[in-house]
């Protein structure tokens, strides 16, 4: 396992696994933007609004915008929903800075991190790994990964989304905040 999504979708896909149920897809509509944040010494939001262009109803545009000061080059990544497999997101590992790295594993986290699975990066920006990164913006390649899997949690959202430094917790806020109001979504 290498922290991407590869090896799962190749898996699912070489034992024709992946199939999904038009019956069971719950497919939601943003009607009205929503958006949550945390601060927790450094500023993270999220949002989904509704698309604007009908020539891409039903789809899920997905912007994610990294800025973590001397510890990486800031960087941005979007992408439609469509465009997941093309755009080669899931191979994008997931990445994390050493020097947080002790915190995590005392508090039982990243425990099977290692620099055959995850980006690692010095606080002064520069990548660990040998091999060093796969795409220009892999990191945030990464993140909008694993936010196209939170908001899959949600049901099949047809909207755009839109975040800084977003992260699972802040993810699932968002659509609690979503499916707050049913002046926020629609069922289609």
């Amino acid at each position: 396992m290498d922290g991407s999504s590869k090896c799962f979708t190749e898996a699912f896909q070489s034992r024709r696994t992946l199939v999904e149920s038009k019956s069971s897809l719950r497919k939601v509509k943003v009607l009205k933007e929503v958006a949550v944040s945390q601060e927790d010494g450094n500023s993270r939001w999220a949002k989904l609004s509704p698309l604007e262009d009908a020539d891409t109803d039903g789809d899920l545009n997905i912007s994610v915008h990294l800025d973590f000061g001397t510890r990486m080059q800031p960087q941005s990544f979007s992408y439609w929903r469509s465009e997941f497999i093309t755009r080669k997101v899931l191979e994008a590992r997931t990445f994390g800075f050493m020097s947080d790295l002790e915190g995590l594993r005392a508090n039982n986290l990243a425990r099977g991190s290692s620099l055959d699975n995850t980006i690692a990066f010095n606080d002064n920006g520069s990548v660990i790994n040998k091999e060093g990164l796969r795409f220009p913006k892999e990191p945030s390649m990464h993140k909008g990964l694993d936010a196209l899997g939170d908001l899959r949690l949600g049901g099949v959202l047809s909207g755009r989304y839109e975040s800084l430094r977003p992260g699972h917790s802040l993810n699932i806020m968002l659509l609690k905040k979503l499916y707050s109001s049913a002046k926020n979504f629609r069922f289609v």
